[in-house]
């Protein structure tokens, strides 16, 4: 087994008690924090065993997600996003600061705006191609996350039609003392089950973030004499992985293939690995294969991305 970091900080410390004047003076070890790197490149970033990713926290009711459609070999800090943003909607005649732009863990960069105005301007003129589509690469998709606003209702009747559906509930809970605008109904089921299950679950898409707590905050309503579950809505975004040979659409149990490292892609387990140098075994950089920022997992996951927006059931 390698050094841990800790250990590695310890063996390199030079502890010397003899030119220290007190007999009884033990030199204390101050281990520092891991190095933390910012989110650089989306598909050629370097990372040793010690790099952890930052986090941010966004509200996606005002911010947009652009893809690229390109796979570049650019260093994508916040400055270079702004920059391409910048030449991509100056020509708008809106007048707009963004909060900040990074790098998606999962792939893409999110741009937040200050106000849902402004982001709901910004995602019109886009739809309109109003846009200069020659920044980012050449071609990009800009999304407006759809989840933000979403509940789950578990067990709902099937035979109930989608257009009908708010009706029913209102028609089964005339207690409720607010609006259900809802602008949007998705049952969350498989095309390829036959028959169709006699209770599935739903997705709602509300307009407001008030109007989705509120709902979560029920806990539950009946449709048609059936108790369901309100639940929040989880967007699946990640790509399956296998953890024993690191490939993606697949889990370990049904993974028929030899083990990978995950650190440095050999025929081993990742507990065995003894080599310093990662190697990818999906794109052969140097990083762990389950990195958000591989180009594989990132190719995986924008796939996943355009289905979810593209035909979001």
């Amino acid at each position: 087994m390698p050094p841990t970091y800790a250990q590695q900080v310890i063996t390199n410390t030079q502890l010397n008690r003899s030119n220290h004047q007190d007999p009884n003076y033990s030199q204390q070890i101050v281990i520092p924090p891991r190095p933390i790197v910012t989110s650089q490149a989306t598909t050629n970033l370097q990372l040793n065993r010690n790099t952890v990713l930052p986090t941010k926290h966004t509200d996606f009711s005002r911010s947009l997600i652009i893809y690229p459609k390109v796979i570049m070999n650019v260093k994508w800090d916040t400055k270079t996003i702004m920059e391409n943003f910048r030449s991509a909607t100056e020509n708008l005649q809106i007048k707009f600061v963004p909060q900040y732009a990074y790098p998606h863990p999962r792939g893409g960069f999110v741009i937040q705006f200050t106000t849902r105005e402004i982001q709901q301007q910004m995602m019109k003129s886009f739809k309109e191609g109003l846009w200069d589509k020659t920044t980012f690469g050449g071609d990009f998709n800009v999304y407006e996350p759809k989840d933000n606003f979403s509940v789950v209702l578990k067990d709902v009747p099937s035979v109930i039609n989608d257009d009908a559906l708010v009706q029913s509930i209102l028609a089964a809970n005339p207690n409720l003392n607010f609006s259900l605008n809802v602008i949007q109904v998705n049952r969350l089921v498989r095309r390829d089950v036959f028959p169709v299950p006699y209770t599935i679950s739903v997705r709602l898409i509300v307009e407001t973030e008030e109007l989705k707590q509120r709902l979560l905050n029920l806990k539950h309503l009946y449709i048609e004499g059936h108790l369901c579950v309100i639940q929040q809505y989880q967007n699946r975004i990640k790509p399956v992985q296998c953890t024993n040979c690191w490939k993606f659409s697949h889990v370990a149990t049904a993974c028929r293939v030899k083990t990978r490292c995950k650190m440095c892609g050999g025929e081993h387990s990742d507990e065995n690995c003894s080599l310093n140098d990662m190697t990818c075994s999906n794109c052969n950089l140097a990083h762990p294969a389950d990195s958000a920022l591989c180009s594989k997992y990132l190719e995986v996951a924008a796939r996943i991305k355009n289905r979810m927006y593209n035909n979001d059931q």
